[in-house]
């Protein structure tokens, strides 16, 4: 049996390496370019660098041990992490052979425990730990959980392991920064769990028939600004049935869920909810004005000149103005619902949320992923450690590079300046603790809250909701007292 699983994948292995070969003799001049754009960074020591880090991570026999990886039994576990058997699909594929690697490697067998909603975490760990009973060596941790499990004290201190090492380069370098309090980490992202930042895809047809600008490169000349994604979708609203009304049967230059989507919006300008003080303590940021413009020109965006139409909806796949309807210009969107625009007719391309402005120097976006942690009762916490370590690393190997050039860049997208767009994407995935502890959901909800009601009084909303925000975050912070010395 292990023969055989060996073979699988060798043979994946070689397939990939197949179709890097290709595209690199394909797009030779495209890479030289790339790399001179670059400054003549040395591609080749970097991942010479990479695969130094990865081989220093120290390999132990473990003697058989199994190890038990908690999770809960939702969809996008199944979706991101989880896979049972081979199918023949690549992503499924690779991800069951990553566990097979690591069992392989260090001599254990993983066990993937997947039980409950994600809100239950917190009482499948509470009643490990409650009865002194060693169930989970790893688990993921859902935001509807995070508040829970943290303030109950249910996780260890990653940075007093020797492994996970967050100076590898499969940690996100925005990691420490954003998710410590106190110089305290209890949970952090890993690529274990596939990566999903927000996007925006745009219909081709309609940049051609209208004679806009490229999306594309607006993007790469920083026009892509609220201010300019406003101008182009204002411009393109049409009263299709000619019945006097914009509802959802007439044509919009933008469309996008309007409730936990609308958080994204805040990061793409450039707004962080929370700051760090000198002693990595999180405060509330109170650049108010900066927050004020953001909600101004994104409330323009959704209430003015019937240029969008936002629905509610928490269905992943339901989009009631869709590409495929062409009567819509551009689908602000999770990037795990890319997959749902896959047998449209109409052909699209991917860029990022659009930035506050131009002086701003990147196109960050949030990352909607899950975070993992160390249950407080492992009976081996460097075992837990390292396995964690080996784990992130060999996805971020074996499965990242598959799930963005074949799930989201040749199954999904159609050209390969959508390809370059999604690297950037992912280049500037940033995290901030605040959308994962939903005591803080009156600021993260903010643009949500104000387009309900249809203002943009940014100034009395915050003076009325700043004390519970601020308590519930003090108690956060003290939540990490027990971790300190």
């Amino acid at each position: 049996m292990k023969n055989a699983k060996i073979l699988i994948l060798f043979l994946i292995v070689l397939s990939v390496a197949f179709m890097v070969l290709s595209a690199c003799q394909q797009n030779g001049g495209e890479d030289k370019k790339a790399a001179d754009n670059t400054g003549g960074e040395d591609i080749s020591e970097t991942k010479e660098a990479e695969s130094s880090a990865f081989d220093s991570i120290p390999v132990i026999d473990y003697g058989g041990r199994i190890f038990n990886f908690f999770m809960c039994d939702v969809f996008f576990t199944h979706r991101d992490i989880i896979a049972e058997e081979i199918t023949g699909e690549l992503i499924n594929d690779a991800k069951y052979n990553r566990f097979r690697a690591i069992e392989d490697r260090y001599n254990i067998e993983i066990e993937l425990s997947y039980m409950g909603d994600p809100a239950q975490t917190y009482d499948y760990l509470m009643k490990s730990v409650a009865a002194d009973d060693v169930k989970y060596d790893l688990t993921h941790v859902h935001a509807s959980s995070i508040a829970s499990v943290v303030s109950a004290g249910l996780l260890m201190d990653l940075t007093k392991f020797e492994y996970p090492n967050f100076e590898n380069p499969w940690w996100n370098k925005n990691l420490m920064k954003a998710m410590t309090v106190k110089n305290v980490l209890l949970l952090c992202p890993s690529a274990i769990e596939l990566p999903y930042s927000s996007a925006v895809c745009f219909n081709k047809q309609m940049v051609q028939d209208n004679a806009l600008e490229s999306p594309y490169e607006l993007v790469k000349s920083g026009d892509w600004t609220m201010d300019r994604f406003y101008e182009i979708c204002s411009g393109l609203s049409r009263d299709v049935n000619g019945d006097g009304r914009f509802t959802v049967d007439d044509q919009y230059g933008f469309t996008t869920q309007n409730s936990w989507m609308l958080k994204s919006y805040l990061y793409a300008g450039n707004h962080t909810i929370l700051t760090k003080d000198e002693n990595d303590i999180p405060q509330l940021n109170k650049d108010y004005a900066h927050l004020s413009s953001v909600v101004e020109k994104m409330m323009r965006l959704f209430t003015q000149n019937n240029a969008s139409y936002l629905f509610d909806s928490t269905n992943e796949s339901d989009f009631p103005l869709s590409m495929n309807s062409g009567r819509v210009f551009a689908i602000g969107l999770h990037l795990a619902e890319i997959q749902y625009l896959r047998n449209s007719d109409v052909d699209y391309g991917i860029v990022p949320l659009p930035k506050f402005d131009k002086a701003q120097e990147n196109y960050p976006g949030i990352s909607w992923g899950g975070f993992f942690g160390v249950p407080i009762n492992v009976s081996e916490p460097e075992m837990s450690g390292l396995i964690f370590e080996a784990l992130s690393a060999e996805s971020h190997y074996s499965i990242l590079p598959l799930f963005k050039e074949q799930q989201l860049s040749i199954k999904f997208t159609r050209d390969e300046e959508s390809i370059n767009m999604l690297d950037l994407i992912y280049d500037n995935i940033i995290y901030d603790m605040a959308p994962n502890y939903y005591t803080l959901d009156a600021y993260t909800n903010i643009l949500y809250e104000l387009y309900l009601k249809k203002n943009t009084e940014v100034m009395s909303y915050m003076e009325k909701n700043e004390p519970g925000l601020q308590s519930a975050l003090d108690k956060i912070i003290e939540s990490y007292d027990a971790y300190v010395n």
